[in-house]
């Protein structure tokens, strides 16, 4: 299976996104463990997923390193705001919290670029490489 991914990094945390509004990516516990290894994979803080939404203009999805479902990261908002910018997504973004078996799902504006340019931790960045396949 190939999977086009980006790697970002805010504030010194660094995250793997993926931009998964066709559904090509299925998000597995040791799959996300396995990119995430700094060691043997590509190495990251976490996995965002992109999906679509058909209420608003995306979902996002946040993985620890581990695996494991996580809580929002505010490093991380800032990286997916970005990524979906620069994927032409520029309205409202929702992000699922599963923490704790407490769904809910929190709403954001993406004028969030706004807000990720006030935030006094600089500017997230977009690691470029020749390649952006990753095959498992």
């Amino acid at each position: 299976m190939q999977t086009a991914f980006a790697k970002y990094e805010g504030a010194g945390n660094d995250f793997i996104l993926i931009d998964n509004r066709e559904g090509g990516f299925t998000p597995r516990a040791e799959l996300i463990a396995a990119l995430c290894d700094r060691h043997f994979g590509i190495g990251a803080d976490g996995l965002m997923t992109l999906a679509r939404n058909a209420e608003i203009d995306c979902s996002m999805r946040y993985y620890n390193a581990d695996g494991s479902e996580g809580e929002m990261c505010g490093n991380g908002a800032r990286c997916f705001a970005l990524f979906a910018e620069h994927r032409g997504i520029r309205g409202i973004f929702k992000y699922e919290n599963t923490w704790n078996n407490d769904p809910k799902a929190e709403e954001h504006n993406n004028q969030m670029l706004d807000t990720i340019r006030s935030i006094k931790n600089g500017e997230p960045a977009q690691f470029e490489t020749d390649k952006e396949v990753i095959t498992f």
